[in-house]
C-alpha cells in the first residue's frame, strides 16, 4: 500500500514536469506535455550541447543538480531519477518514502533538506502539492443512534441538558452534534480524520447522556453503536428525518384546525 502510494505520487510529478530547451523545469498540462516534450534529434543534440558545455569547462553542475530530479524528456527516465534522487533516500533515512511524505505534511523543510541532491523549486513545489493531495487524512463521518427517554415530571428539559452534556465532550478535531430524529430516536454525529478517536468521543458521549438521563429518572437505549457511515447510510437518515418533521407539521396542523 505504502509503495503503491509513492508510486502514485511520483508518477503524477514525473508526468508533469518536463525540462524545456533553456535548462529551465517547467510543470505542464496533459495537453501540453506532448507539444513540449523534444523529438529525439533534439534530445541528441541537448546531449551533445551538454557534453560540450562540460568540455568547455562550464559551470553545468549547479543546473544539472538542480534538474536531477527530473532527468529526460521521457517520463520513465524523470521518474527513475525521482527515486534516485528522492524517493530511495528519504527511504533510507526514515525506513520508507512514505514515512518521509507523511513527515513533509508537517516539517517539509526538515524531510528535503536532508537530501544530498537538492530538488528543483518546480519540482519541490509540485511534489508538495502532490503529496499533501494523496496524504492529507479526508474527514469522515461516524454516528451512533440513540433513544432517549424520561416520562419524570422533567420530561423534555432532562433530555436536552443530556444531550447537551453530551455535545460538550466534542473537542476541535472530534466535534459532536445530536439530533432529533424523531421521538424518541436522537443521532450523536461528528465529522473527523481520525476513526478511532472518534467513535471513542461519541462512545464517552453516550456514557455522559445516559448517565445524566438516569440521574432524572429517564432511559437511554443504543439503537446503533458509534461506526463510520456510508453517503447511502446518510441519505436514508436525511429521508427518515424529513419523513418525521413533514408527519410532525401535519399533527401539528391537525390540532390547529380542532382549536
Amino acid at each position: 500500500m505504502k509503495s503503491k502510494t509513492v508510486a502514485s505520487i511520483l508518477r503524477h510529478v514525473a508526468s508533469k514536469l518536463v525540462p524545456t530547451h533553456d535548462g529551465e523545469v517547467a510543470a505542464v498540462s496533459t495537453g501540453e506535455l506532448a507539444a513540449l516534450t523534444p523529438s529525439q534529434p533534439s534530445e541528441k543534440e541537448s546531449k551533445k550541447e551538454r557534453r560540450a558545455r562540460k568540455a568547455a569547462g562550464e559551470d553545468v553542475g549547479l543546473v544539472e543538480q538542480a534538474d536531477l530530479p527530473i532527468g529526460g524528456p521521457n517520463e520513465e527516465e524523470r521518474l527513475e531519477k525521482l527515486y534516485d534522487t528522492i524517493a530511495w533516500p528519504l527511504g533510507k533515512k526514515y525506513g520508507h518514502p512514505y514515512d518521509a511524505f507523511k513527515l513533509a505534511l508537517t516539517e517539509p523543510d526538515t524531510v528535503f533538506s536532508s537530501l544530498e541532491t537538492p530538488i528543483a523549486p518546480t519540482t519541490l513545489s509540485l511534489l508538495l502539492a502532490t503529496i499533501a493531495r494523496r496524504l492529507t487524512p479526508q474527514p469522515i463521518k461516524l454516528r451512533a443512534d440513540i433513544e432517549v427517554t424520561c416520562y419524570t415530571p422533567a420530561g423534555i428539559d432532562a433530555i436536552k441538558k443530556a444531550l447537551r452534556a453530551g455535545e460538550n465532550v466534542s473537542t476541535e478535531a472530534v466535534p459532536i452534534k445530536a439530533k432529533l430524529v424523531a421521538p424518541p430516536l436522537y443521532v450523536l454525529s461528528t465529522n473527523a480524520t481520525d476513526k478511532y478517536a472518534a467513535v471513542d468521543k461519541l462512545e464517552k458521549a453516550i456514557e455522559i447522556i445516559q448517565s445524566t438521563i438516569e440521574d432524572q429518572g429517564g432511559n437511554l437505549v443504543v439503537k446503533m453503536k458509534p461506526k463510520a457511515v456510508s453517503e447511502t447510510e446518510e441519505q436514508d437518515l436525511a429521508q427518515l428525518m424529513a419523513k418525521a418533521g413533514q408527519e410532525n407539521a401535519e399533527v401539528s396542523g391537525d390540532e390547529d384546525e380542532e382549536e
